[in-house]
């Protein structure tokens, strides 16, 4: 009988002893288990919505061979005329992810080659994407440093009218769609294209070759933090 009563409170300890275990595991659960970085606006003091826009105002500088001869054609977005973010697209990712924000063009721009001005036309969307930095240390932590990002172009988005140069001569590409790279200072609100990235055009009624992004930036309005 005394050796049946040590089993029992053997059987009972160890029971005892995974109840335990099991609290302690359900307790040290996180409370986030997949915790997200979400687009912040500063403007509003909270989270991106998807009725929201964003302004995006700066210039972008394309330069190109001319019959030979290089030049450079300079479009300013301006508050009449900006770029357009939207949160049409994902609004939250995990450190790593690529969020997709939606980029409007406006319809037309008149561009400037020299004292010579050149009208551009857009079609849209394009698209933005920005990588998610690594893991916040604290729910509510707010990120403003660098981020990387990129801008996607779908294939003829863009046409140019160089009649002013040669009756009858114009562009339009990209030929293919084109992503082009650059960075996102979230502390400034300021978004910068890496230069001289390459991207191809076809011409028609005269010679044009040779197509980069010679420089792009732009200021984003109210700026975009993230928020862990």
């Amino acid at each position: 009988m005394k050796l049946l009563r040590i089993k029992s409170a053997l059987v009972r300890a160890a029971a005892g002893a995974l109840a335990l275990t099991g609290v302690v595991a359900l307790g040290a659960a996180p409370a986030h288990a997949d915790p997200l970085w979400t687009l912040y606006n500063e403007g509003t003091g909270a989270p991106l919505t998807s009725s929201e826009t964003i302004e995006a105002t700066g210039s972008v500088m394309i330069a190109m061979t001319w019959a030979g001869v290089p030049r450079t054609v300079t479009c300013s977005f301006t508050a009449a005329h900006p770029l357009a973010l939207s949160g049409a697209g994902t609004l939250a990712g995990a450190p790593g992810d690529t969020v997709a924000l939606g980029l409007m063009p406006p319809s037309s721009l008149a561009c400037n080659s020299g004292a010579l001005v050149l009208p551009f036309s857009f079609t849209g969307p394009w698209a933005v994407g920005v990588t998610m930095p690594a893991a916040g240390s604290s729910p509510g932590q707010l990120y403003d440093g660098a981020l990387n990002a990129t801008v996607t172009v779908p294939a003829n988005a863009l046409s140019i009218d160089f009649h002013a140069m040669v009756a009858g001569c114009g562009a339009t590409g990209p030929t293919v769609g084109r992503v082009f790279t650059g960075t996102y200072d979230a502390h400034a609100g300021l978004a910068t294209a890496k230069t001289n990235q390459i991207f191809t055009m076809t011409a028609s009624g005269c010679a044009v070759t040779s197509w980069r992004v010679a420089s792009a930036s732009f200021s984003i309005s109210p700026i975009l933090d993230l928020q862990w």
